[in-house]
């Protein structure tokens, strides 16, 4: 009978019970992750936060599928797929500012799915995967635009999905390279539809395989085509439009101003948390960038052979550069040379890779000290950071206009209950007004979208309309010249020529 050693034995059975123990913590330590982040982001529904924008998403929503297109082609700078969901969700779930919030929430939370899946089909390690989850997480700059009522939640939902069906492209064999081409064409046809941004993420994957996987170029040749067919009719829709205003596509995304020289700053705030602090923010980005350097130099130098068909997590670190950087410098040397509007709203498509690759160069490192070290740096950066800076001030500044009305109102309006009629003549007003007093919990006005000829029903109530708004104007002159209508001290919110106005009338009648 062959010997046995035991000291062998007993050695080979502790490694595996530790390598079990390892296991088990880092799928708690994921678990606790997506814990943590569903949380957060369900939590925020009730913040205490509204801008224009969202009144316009809201407001673009309401009437026919017609007059959507209408509005969104107008508006020229959001494609209208987040419009298609949030009209009939509006139908489903009604259209307080807390029911809108659900939808782009849900879309939030179910973003962490491909963003573990990408993790996992670039081969990175599990407890890298866990910590850039946990950087996912408290991340307080995806806290804010996973309930807000813009496109940002989904558009970073299906850039995730795109890189996921990409990655599966370049590792798939032969036999299901069909399934996965389709799948990635489709969801980069809802991206581009989604945001314009769309297009970056889908550039850093055509550049990836123009450099490094010519095999892959016809497909992802077709894949172009074929986007820019699909985009043929949005593109028809804004020709159009243009022949029908004053303003063009160019005036519509150019900066009035000049760029801001807190880009960069509110930039590396928004993607390394939120320090209110320039110096601070700066310092630790440049640790991190070193961080991500050295590993990708480590990378390089540990680059598998070509006849290597797995993809390793070396491999993948510069993939993952790539997906991350690309849309950021071009839309940031776009901005600066022609003077385009550019927010750090716009590059959210680059944050799942580069806290992946953050995480990932963590972990990466031989020595277990120098690791143990990064992670624990990082994740104290991460918590400090996110509980101390107000990242929606930062980049949406304070509340819009439609607050600052609800919450004048709310103070002078003596009657104890209601219903009050608030008449909307100028339905964006009445729109904007509806979520805001909704927002801050008040429920003695009834709110009703009026058209400018219909009666006014009662013998007090308040007018909500846009002072830009010539029809609404006429109206209210005519009830002035009224002497049954006797009107107050009214409200205003906002800057002229486009500020929002509430005027309390009273109807006394004629005897």
């Amino acid at each position: 009978m062959p010997q046995i050693n035991n000291s062998d034995h007993i050695s080979s059975v502790s490694a595996l019970s530790k390598t079990n123990r390892t296991t088990v913590l880092t799928r708690l330590a994921l678990f606790a992750a997506l814990l943590v982040g569903v949380t957060l982001r369900f939590r925020s529904i009730w913040a205490m936060h509204l801008w224009g924008d969202e009144v316009f998403t809201f407001s673009l929503s309401q009437g026919t599928w017609l007059t959507l297109m209408k509005r969104a082609a107008l508006d020229m700078v959001h494609p209208p797929l987040f419009y298609f969901l949030l009209k009939p969700w509006i139908y489903i779930v009604g259209s307080s500012i807390v029911k809108l919030r659900v939808l782009n929430v849900a879309i939030s939370v179910a973003t962490f799915a491909p963003f573990i899946a990408l993790g996992r089909q670039l081969k990175l390690r599990e407890p890298a995967i866990a910590l850039a989850v946990t950087l996912m997480a408290v991340n307080s700059y995806l806290i804010l635009y996973s309930y807000y009522l813009r496109s940002y939640s989904l558009l970073l939902f299906l850039t995730l999905c795109s890189h996921l069906f990409f990655v599966k492209l370049l590792d798939d064999e032969e036999a299901h390279e069909k399934r996965t081409f389709v799948l990635l064409v489709v969801i980069n046809i809802l991206l581009v539809y989604t945001h314009y941004f769309g297009w970056l993420a889908f550039g850093a994957q055509f550049l990836w395989v123009a450099a490094t996987n010519r095999r892959h170029l016809g497909q992802m040749l077709k894949a172009a085509i074929i986007l820019i067919i699909s985009y043929l009719p949005w593109l028809a829709i804004i020709i159009y439009t243009l022949t029908r205003v004053t303003y063009t596509f160019w005036d519509q995304i150019r900066d009035k101003e000049l760029p801001e020289s807190s880009m960069l700053d509110r930039l590396l705030r928004s993607f390394n948390c939120g320090f209110s602090t320039a110096w601070i923010t700066i310092a630790g980005s440049i640790v991190f960038t070193l961080l991500i350097l050295v590993s990708l130099k480590y990378a390089a130098q540990n680059e598998p052979r070509q006849d290597d068909n797995s993809r390793t997590s070396a491999s993948s670190l510069p993939l993952l550069a790539v997906l991350c950087a690309f849309p950021v410098v071009v839309s940031v040397l776009a901005a600066s040379l022609l003077n385009l509007v550019w927010e750090p709203r716009y590059v959210i498509v680059s944050i799942g890779p580069y806290l992946l690759l953050l995480s990932a160069s963590a972990f990466s490192l031989r020595q277990t000290w120098v690791r143990a070290v990064l992670v624990a740096g990082i994740l104290t950066w991460a918590v400090i950071a996110n509980s101390t800076g107000d990242m929606a001030t930062t980049l949406h500044g304070p509340n819009g206009i439609s607050c600052d009305l609800a919450i004048e109102l709310s103070h002078k309006e003596v009657s104890p209950a209601g219903p009050v009629p608030v008449y909307g003549l100028s339905p964006y007003a009445e729109q904007g007004l509806r979520l805001a007093l909704g927002l801050i919990g008040e429920r003695r006005f009834q709110l009703r979208s009026q058209a400018v000829n219909d009666p006014l029903p009662g013998n007090y109530f308040w007018l909500a309309v846009t002072e830009h708004d010539p029809l609404a104007a006429a109206r209210v002159r005519e009830l002035r010249s009224d002497p049954s209508y006797i009107f107050g001290e009214p409200l205003y919110a906002g800057t002229a020529p486009q500020r929002h106005i509430l005027l309390p009338v009273q109807h006394i009648g004629i005897r």
